[in-house]
C-alpha cells in the first residue's frame, strides 16, 4: 500500500475546555492539508489548511452553533487579511 499521508488525532485538555483536531501529516512529518478542530460535543471549532508545515488558504472559526466568528486568509505561513 502507497499512503502519502497519515492522520493524527489529538485532545488538549486546558483548565475550562478542550480542543479536539484532526491533523493530516504527510510521511515527511509536516503537516499538509485540511485541519479541523472540533467542540467536545463534536460540532466544529475550526477548520483551515497546512501546505508544506506552514498556514495556507481560508482559516475559519466558529461558535458551537456553527456561525463564523472569525476568519483569516494565509498564503506560505503569512497572514494577508
Amino acid at each position: 500500500m502507497n499512503c502519502r499521508y497519515h492522520y493524527t488525532v489529538f485532545a488538549i485538555r486546558r483548565s475550562c475546555s478542550s480542543l479536539i483536531g484532526v491533523v493530516p501529516r504527510s510521511l515527511n512529518g509536516k503537516t499538509d492539508g485540511q485541519v479541523t478542530y472540533f467542540y467536545e460535543n463534536g460540532s466544529i471549532r475550526g477548520t483551515g489548511f497546512y501546505s508544506s508545515g506552514t498556514l495556507d488558504s481560508i482559516w475559519r472559526d466558529d461558535d458551537e452553533p456553527r456561525t463564523l466568528i472569525l476568519e483569516r486568509v494565509f498564503k506560505k505561513g503569512n497572514q494577508i487579511n
